[in-house]
């Protein structure tokens, strides 16, 4: 490795730019060792000089956020958001047996397994080896398990590697809900039919148009959630908790002066008094013998119905008891904008901007040259989040902890006397109760909120740096090997071979989630391994699939959407015909629509304009990086001759996925998780299947697999890895020449000149 890439990878590490002047400075060469970094640091001002009020800079890299787009930080005389203070949950399963002890030969270590589960291995942090090592050392148990699990034994600090500054550290979350998207439109569009009427035929007043707030109309099925959620009108009143609710609607801190006001005028305006009609007549409705109300406790004993043909349609199918759709828990392939762009898919990467003349659109003056969307000169731009949205919500951590909170609290005050014990103590819960309360809320959508989730956020939000005081410490952890942010460019990942990294496999992400935040059913990224580590807080449930089910579990979820599409094709609206006919053609309908075009993510993509509509990609429409939005009942996947094991992951476990293994994972809990992709040799064996199951799905693909083993036979000094790159590379170097003899008998003498922005087409 040169000087110019072991000053480049140590930058990537600590997240700062890098010039030539450091470079020439710092004469960091292939064998610094960590002592000349520490002596470097100790010349710098310490971080406690950093934050001394009387310190005029604060020194951030102007790539960790972008103060257009969150709100900034300011510093206020609350105490600091501590890990330790965090109430965490963890979630308990009642063994089958005493978990079986066995001994691995290849690692000489022994690890735990229980039956249904993974391979456990228990190790204190000194006896750790190289993750990839470990890795490939496990792998005979991966290829059977789909995942491995490394719990460590806590020592002293159990927060060493969370390189985050929790009070900085700003995020947009996603909102999930228990149903598919077409039926929470479904839901919400039932409210503001209800709120019409409301308005326009008891309380005789004239509501004609939503509010619009900051020149946008204000979501008031989330404004009214939210409110809910925190107590009602009158507690977010007395807590003061209106500027949140703000933020959670998706507003920004420019605005914050009169937002609460203006969100507190509105729900008294508009909703309040629907608030006290609806409990009203939920209170009428709980005094009736409800004959349906009957039947359904009569199903719950008996497992059957005597009214089928009063059913719904989809209530009767058969799948619809073990197969469910939630709402935004698609994982997401993440690629370069501008490739994206040019080759005709569609791209959020503006769904936040704020189009202007001058600014964001070129005029007469504007300077030649000027082009708004390329923020970063030199560096690889990614595409945003499809779930990211301008009525997105923003949060910190401290925030978005209490918003945990509070979500926890309102789900134990509406199920805690239905299920005793899995709420008998808050700290824990059993593992089969909370799997059976998920399943329930998923098949009766009984929950009137969001559950608010950051998916795979990039690590490039966090503020920099850590505020440990020992500073030779946290140099330590930076430089540490089992540093999730140093894995993908470790000396034995084939990732540091990439000429240009189009799918951010060399970043790390970051997942931020609340009682039952969940991210669905998805494979890694051209089958590359990854490694999990919970970082802070709650315990996570895990689900996979072993790797040779993979194809059997793709076919179960075709056959779920085919079954699904069938029987739930048409949205139920509990508004009658007419009333919803006549609802559709007011006023107050259009400025919901205007609402919902905001707020809906399936209408931020933005097509190409280098591309017609018949040229894009047809008949698969998963096309955009998103992957399947299903949940499956455990006992259903295994009845249908599926391998499932599941896990739970701790604070301060790590989980290894393998290639072809499918995984989903529940939160039980607020946590925050990291995630970081490698490639060592062993993958290479799965590449190119990974780069056929990506033409397949109809995926851009993230990398040329044929140019990264080339890039490896050159550059690499390992023999054994030049070896396996040369023995896959060579059919295709022979088959190539063919081609091109072929191609010059046939047209002559042809300059052939590789586009490795093009390799796609």
């Amino acid at each position: 490795m040169s000087g110019h890439d072991s000053v480049t990878k140590i930058s990537h590490i600590l997240n700062e730019p890098v010039n030539e002047k450091v470079m020439v400075q710092n004469g960091f060469h292939e064998s610094s060792k960590i002592a000349d970094i520490e002596l470097e640091i100790q010349e710098r001002p310490s971080i406690k000089q950093w934050e001394s009020p009387r310190s005029a800079v604060i020194p951030t890299s102007n790539h960790n956020f972008s103060p257009f787009l969150y709100t900034q930080f300011k510093s206020r005389g609350a105490a600091p958001f501590a890990p330790e203070t965090i109430k965490s949950v963890d979630l308990v399963e009642l063994p089958e047996g005493v978990p079986a002890r066995v001994f691995h030969e290849k690692t000489g270590l022994f690890y735990q397994i229980s039956p249904h589960s993974i391979p456990t291995f228990i190790l204190a942090k000194k006896e750790l080896p190289d993750p990839i090592k470990f890795y490939e050392l496990v792998e005979d148990l991966g290829s059977v398990y789909g995942c491995v699990k490394l719990k460590i034994i806590p020592d002293a600090d159990k927060f060493t590697q969370l390189n985050v500054d929790v009070d900085r550290l700003w995020f947009k979350a996603r909102k999930q809900f228990f149903n598919s998207n077409e039926f929470q439109r479904t839901k919400i569009v039932d409210f503001y039919a209800k709120l019409y009427n409301f308005h326009n035929k008891i309380k005789k007043s004239t509501l004609t148009r939503i509010p619009s707030i900051d020149k946008r109309t204000l979501d008031l099925y989330r404004l009214r959630s939210c409110v809910k959620l925190r107590g009602g009108f009158n507690a977010v009143c007395e807590k003061k908790l209106w500027a949140q609710i703000g933020r959670e609607l998706g507003y920004s801190g420019r605005i914050m002066s009169s937002l609460s006001t203006s969100l507190r005028s509105a729900y008294a305006k508009i909703l309040l008094d629907f608030d006290i009609y609806e409990e009203e007549e939920q209170a009428a409705r709980n005094n009736e013998k409800n004959e349906d109300m009957v039947e359904s406790e009569i199903f719950r004993h008996s497992n059957s119905r005597s009214r089928d043909e009063e059913e719904p349609l989809h209530k009767k199918a058969k799948i619809h008891r073990d197969v469910f759709r939630a709402g935004s828990i698609n994982h997401e392939f993440k690629r370069m904008r501008d490739i994206k762009h040019i080759k005709g898919f569609p791209t959020y990467f503006n769904s936040l901007t704020e189009f202007k003349l001058g600014y964001t659109q070129s005029t007469e003056t504007t300077l030649p040259g000027y082009d708004f969307t390329f923020w970063e000169n030199g560096m690889e731009i990614y595409d945003k989040s499809k779930y990211e949205t301008k009525t997105s919500p923003v949060y910190n951590l401290r925030q978005y902890y209490e918003k945990s909170l509070a979500v926890f609290t309102a789900i134990v005050a509406k199920f805690g006397s239905s299920y005793p014990d899995l709420f008998a103590k808050h700290t824990t819960l059993p593992q089969k109760e909370f799997e059976r309360l998920y399943f329930h809320l998923l098949s009766e959508h009984f929950i009137d909120f969001e559950i608010d989730t950051g998916l795979g956020l990039p690590c490039s939000m966090r503020s920099p740096g850590n505020n440990s005081s020992n500073e030779k410490f946290a140099i330590k952890n930076i430089l540490d090997q089992w540093n999730l942010d140093n894995i993908p460019l470790n000396e034995l990942s084939l990732l540091q071979h990439l000429d240009l990294d189009m799918a951010k496999f060399t970043r790390t992400t970051y997942d931020i989630g609340m009682l039952f935040s969940c991210q669905g059913w998805s494979v890694s990224d051209h089958f590359l391994p990854s490694i999990d580590f919970n970082h802070l807080g709650s315990t996570k449930l895990v689900y996979s699939i072993a790797p040779k089910d993979m194809e059997k579990f793709e076919a179960l979820i075709a056959r779920g959407k085919s079954e699904w599409d069938t029987i739930q094709s048409r949205p139920r609206y509990s508004t009658s015909d007419d009333e919803l006919k006549s609802f559709i053609e007011t006023d107050f309908y259009k400025s919901f629509l205007d609402a919902e075009q905001s707020a809906d993510y399936s209408n931020t993509g933005d097509n190409s304009k280098n591309s017609f509509p018949e040229d894009k990609i047809a008949g698969n429409t998963l096309h955009d990086g998103s992957q399947s939005d299903f949940i499956f009942e455990p006992n259903f996947i295994l009845a249908n001759g599926i391998k499932l094991y599941k896990t739970t992951q701790e604070q301060g476990s790590y989980i290894f996925k393998f290639p072809k293994a499918f995984t989903c994972s529940i939160g039980s809990g607020f946590y925050l998780s990291q995630n970081a992709k490698f490639a060592p040799s062993s993958w290479l064996r799965f590449s190119s299947e990974a780069a056929k199951w990506t033409s397949k799905m109809g995926f851009l693909p993230g990398l040329d697999v044929n140019q990264l083993l080339i890039n490896a036979l050159l550059n690499s000094n390992n023999p054994v890895l030049r070896k396996k790159c040369r023995d896959l590379i060579s059919n295709y170097v022979v088959e190539e020449a063919e081609n091109s003899k072929k191609l010059g008998e046939l047209i002559g003498t042809v300059d052939v000149v590789y586009n490795k922005l093009n390799y796609i087409s």
